[in-house]
């Protein structure tokens, strides 16, 4: 069985990716529902949380006045 990344914790999560879509002026302190659209995984229309992951994780750009995480508590 191969091995699988640990999504435990850290910031390699669904809401952090790029293929990650949500209503970003949702964010909160609470987790949040977004859509995969991962080229392989679109047609599947994946509804993840902000606090998923899985092996596609690909960092999210961050633009200019725009908070790449939600601030903690």
């Amino acid at each position: 069985m191969a091995d699988l990344p640990n999504f435990s914790d850290g910031p390699d999560r669904c809401g952090g990716c790029r293929w990650w879509q949500s209503d970003r002026s949702a964010l909160g302190d609470e987790d949040h529902i977004g859509l995969c659209l991962h080229e392989e995984l679109a047609h599947f229309q994946l509804q993840v949380s902000s606090d998923s992951g899985c092996n596609r994780f690909e960092p999210a750009p961050v633009t200019a006045g725009h908070r790449a995480f939600p601030a903690g508590p």
